[in-house]
């Protein structure tokens, strides 16, 4: 689940597919391994935290994502295992936290040398009112959101490891802003979806892997994007309109159920190219060794696997 920046509409789509699917039947879940929210929006939600389950400092979407599914409601910090605060935008970067309370292994991050701050006893009474140890936080050059992917891999591996013991049959995975949520040893990509509020394209069946080249910054989604067009790969359109507020879940789930249509098709599609395919012993490999690009086939022992 992509997106072209904030407010885009992501999480609306997100949560009415994962709300769907579970109604549904199929065991599904949220992850949105890189979350930023503004340190003036936080303190405001202390009161539905779970201190004892979650990490003070995460932001709305990871709440309602995590609130969505029955099988992670409260482990907010483990649906957004690298959570980033700004102020007074996502340009600036107060503190960031990595890791979880569940998992044990949060460790926190702080700019250096610290971001100017126009009110900095206003920040100072957040921070404290959010619980962040900033006096603990380890510095961190020129932090911002863009090196959320930079901070700590092995925790957003073990928070994902600790997810699929939910036993999932699918998970939704949102990017960040305008960003791809790609992370270490993550999935393969079965759809996309690209929210661009009202616009909305559905990509299904793409099959394709992100591939993480470590020390990077957080990569742009629309390139991305881009290159799925140009292999030309047509994407299904849909719009979520400007509704009121009482109004928008019921039109997500609606938009949400022409979605899953989408990718019912995809997968029968597949399934069907799938059962048209030869027997595995049956197919033409190419040989090992010096004879590799030959064409000549390997013998087999005719046996299916």
């Amino acid at each position: 689940m992509v997106g072209d920046g904030t407010e885009a509409g992501k999480s609306t789509v997100a949560m009415a597919v994962i709300r769907l699917l579970n109604r549904n039947g199929v065991r599904t879940i949220p992850m949105k391994p890189y979350s930023a929210s503004q340190l003036t929006l936080l303190p405001d939600r202390l009161a539905i935290r779970d201190p004892a389950r979650t990490a003070p400092e995460v932001g709305g979407d990871a709440m309602r994502l995590a609130r969505t599914s029955p099988l992670t409601d409260g482990y907010y910090d483990l649906i957004a295992p690298i959570s980033v605060v700004c102020h007074p935008t996502f340009r600036t970067t107060i503190a960031a936290r990595s890791g979880s309370l569940l998992l044990g292994n949060m460790a926190y991050y702080r700019p250096e040398p610290a971001w100017p701050q126009p009110e900095p006893e206003i920040v100072a009474d957040a921070i404290g009112k959010l619980g962040v140890p900033l006096d603990r936080a380890r510095p961190w050059p020129g932090l911002n959101f863009r090196d959320a992917p930079r901070l700590d891999q092995a925790a957003v591996r073990a928070a994902y490891r600790r997810l699929l013991t939910l036993k999932p049959h699918t998970m939704v995975i949102e990017g960040a802003g305008a960003f791809l949520p790609s992370f270490d040893g993550m999935p393969t990509i079965d759809h996309l979806i690209h929210v661009q509020r009202p616009a909305v394209r559905v990509y299904a069946g793409i099959g394709a892997r992100l591939r993480f080249e470590p020390g990077r910054q957080l990569v742009p989604a629309a390139p991305f994007v881009d290159r799925l067009e140009a292999r030309e790969y047509r994407p299904a359109a849909f719009v979520l309109p400007e509704v009121a507020e009482d109004d928008l879940a019921r039109v997500a789930e609606a938009l949400a159920a022409d979605i899953l249509a989408v990718f019912d098709r995809a997968e029968s599609l597949r399934g069907r190219l799938q059962r048209l395919r030869p027997p595995r012993w049956l197919r033409r490999r190419e040989p090992r060794g010096d004879a590799a690009g030959s064409g000549q086939p390997l013998k087999t022992e005719g046996r299916r696997s």
